[in-house]
């Protein structure tokens, strides 16, 4: 217990620490917390025991995103780091894992929401531009794709599709 509250210390030191720019902060907060979401995402997948892209695609995000921070942290080059980590996650992983976790019925879009705020906050530039314009672009294929194609998902009892907005606002707040 010790070793791991004195790993945490040494994180927060290091790449949370006031002194560290902001930018560099959000990243790697994004980062840390998009890890995170991966390793408890695979762990439900597998104790729900869905279908095996389902459960292996969290699991290879995680290992993709532990990678790219030991190799961003290690070199410091913040902006390449959260470029290769947001391009990676957010056109190819999360749309992957947009068909096997249920599609418009399932809780992708959301990701993909987040995708944008991340780019949004992390990115400079006419590389947040091109990240945010291709996700558009993707994402709204990916949509109207899904409406009109029948793909093996998983289906969570709602679609997000045909959803109002105060049912949607009911969903996470419960009865009124």
């Amino acid at each position: 217990m010790e070793r791991i509250l004195s790993f945490l210390k040494y994180l927060r030191a290091s790449l949370f620490s006031p002194k560290i720019p902001l930018e560099k902060r959000i990243t790697y907060s994004m980062v840390v917390c998009a890890m995170l979401g991966e390793l408890l995402g695979f762990l439900e997948s597998y104790i729900l025991k869905l279908s095996t892209p389902a459960i292996l695609l969290p699991l290879i995000s995680f290992f993709l995103l532990v990678a790219f921070s030991f190799w961003g942290f290690r070199t410091k080059k913040t902006r390449l780091f959260a470029f290769i980590s947001l391009s990676s996650m957010g056109l190819i992983i999360f749309p992957l894992m947009f068909f096997v976790n249920g599609g418009l019925h399932g809780g992708m879009p959301l990701y993909f929401m987040m995708t944008i705020l991340c780019t949004a906050l992390v990115l400079r530039g006419k590389t947040r531009i091109a990240i945010f314009i291709l996700s558009i672009i993707e994402y709204s294929v990916l949509f109207v794709s899904s409406l009109y194609t029948t793909f093996a998902a998983i289906y969570f009892g709602f679609n997000l599709s045909s959803i109002s907005l105060p049912e949607l606002v009911n969903l996470f707040e419960g009865p009124v």
